[in-house]
């Protein structure tokens, strides 16, 4: 009888032990800021902690007997529920993160940390979670993440050029960068920007970036520290310096024209001077010889027309370089082309006659309104320049030809064509620029630019037609006469 008294007693305690134990968890479950909560293998709430107050807002008792599913967002119901059934065929539990409504309608972000519950078998026979509100980073999170959303947008539409690269991988172009060096974004993304510019290590600063037609473009870049996708990284903005760099040349050019123009006021002047004595010289020289018997020989006649051109053309030379130091109103006449183009070209034989045949085939051409003397210059030098654009040696298979013909519109057209080497194309948009030359001595640049300038202001047009080798056509179109 003692046994049993004794037995009785023994499980008595364990029981109060248990209960103890059970109220222990309760109170911790109460005074713990994070929800506890069991369910049953049908998924039925079968215990609640008191914290459900202030999270949910609801009582215990409300949710004891209740469907645990149904309490959370209508989107995250039927997710959720596959995973509860997963897990009840022993499926992986652990942390996941889903959206509770509140018993006053809205809704909040919690985070449950789910463990199973088994029985002595070892059977599942529910779950039992901790769980706790999470709202406030969760929003932080979509906060940053429509953030980066609204940066990604914000640089993809820049009217500048911009790369982001981090740690040197390019991770994104905008469509201002693609358009303005001639990429697709995918052909750019994760590659390294070293490939791309130069200098490979510089981050800022005057730079030459790769076009995708392999020529270089100058840059200048600035870079700025950025947070791209939570990872540090830079973004890089690009400002296109080739019009700069135009603008630039064009003020050097500006700034040597207007030194050349106050030297050749000065230099024209002073060759001016003896000249007028030369010349006047040669008048008293020419009235002499007409006194003499029979005016002298035809030979001395020619020589003496011959020096007087030469000095003329001195003159002239002279008044071009003053050109650069002011405008001066010009006297325009009819210009016989057919005598004009005969007298050039017999002019610029001694430099043809070395590496190529000279063709003249014009014919006849009606006259133009011009000045002689200037469009002898502008013709001499077309055919000097197509002389020196073929290498000496081989005369036979090359030729400069001038073609002359009459226009519809009643304008004469004159063509200089050479057989030479030809003019790439980065050098044939910028032959009639002033100082530009690609003669490695001897050049000034400035002959196209000055016979384009005669040419111009006698109202015609001078133009490179064509620069292929074995074809390199510069045409001169004049107006009629009056």
């Amino acid at each position: 009888m003692s046994d049993s008294a004794d037995t009785i007693a023994r499980l008595e305690r364990e029981l109060e032990a248990a209960r103890a134990e059970l109220r222990a968890r309760d109170e911790l479950a109460n005074r713990s800021r994070d929800m506890i909560s069991r369910i049953d293998a049908q998924g039925r709430i079968t215990y609640v902690s008191p914290s459900v107050r202030k999270i949910l807002g609801y009582e215990p008792s409300e949710l004891v007997g209740q469907v645990a599913h149904g309490f959370l967002a209508p989107a995250e119901q039927a997710p959720r529920y596959a995973e509860f059934e997963r897990a009840l065929d022993g499926g992986a539990v652990g942390t996941t993160v889903t959206r509770a409504r509140r018993k006053d309608g809205t809704f909040v972000w919690l985070e449950f940390r789910t463990e199973v519950l088994r029985d002595d078998a070892g059977n599942i026979v529910g779950f039992q979670s901790n769980s706790h509100d999470v709202t406030a980073r969760h929003e932080a999170q979509e906060a940053l993440e429509r953030s980066e959303t609204n940066f990604e947008s914000l640089v993809r539409t820049m009217p500048v050029p911009v790369l982001l690269h981090h740690e040197g991988t390019i991770a994104l172009a905008n469509g201002a960068f693609c358009a303005a060096f001639g990429f697709v974004e995918r052909d750019l993304v994760g590659k390294r920007l070293g490939d791309f510019v130069e200098p490979a290590d510089a981050l800022a600063g005057e730079q030459q970036m790769l076009h995708a037609d392999g020529t270089r473009v100058p840059v200048e870049v600035t870079v700025v520290p950025v947070l791209w996708r939570s990872t540090p990284a830079m973004l890089a903005v690009y400002r296109d310096l080739r019009e700069r760099k135009r603008l630039e040349a064009q003020l050097i050019t500006a700034d040597r024209m207007v030194s050349l123009g106050r030297l050749a006021a000065t230099v024209g002047h002073e060759i001016n001077n003896p000249l007028a004595y030369v010349l006047s010289s040669l008048t008293l020289i020419e009235r002499e010889m007409t006194k003499l018997e029979g005016g002298g020989t035809l030979a001395m006649r020619e020589l003496l027309v011959s020096v007087k051109e030469g000095a003329e053309r001195i003159r002239l030379v002279a008044d071009d370089l003053r050109m650069f130091s002011r405008e001066r109103t010009q006297t325009h006449g009819a210009v016989d082309l057919v005598r004009l183009l005969d007298r050039a070209a017999s002019m610029a034989a001694h430099e043809v006659r070395h590496r190529a045949r000279l063709v003249q085939d014009y014919g006849e051409l009606p006259a133009v309104s011009g000045s002689e003397a200037r469009l002898g210059q502008v013709f001499l030098n077309l055919l000097v320049n197509a002389a020196q654009a073929i290498p000496e040696g081989d005369v036979a298979s090359n030729e400069v030809r001038i073609e002359g013909r009459a226009t519809d519109g009643g304008a004469v057209a004159i063509d200089v064509v050479d057989t030479g080497v030809g003019i790439e194309p980065d050098v044939a948009q910028r032959i009639f620029e002033p100082f530009f030359t690609t003669k490695p001595a001897g050049g000034t640049g400035l002959g196209l630019s000055i016979s384009q300038h005669i040419v111009s202001s006698l109202g015609g047009t001078l133009q490179l037609v064509s620069s292929r080798p074995r074809e390199t056509r510069f045409r001169v179109v004049l107006p009629p006469a009056a």
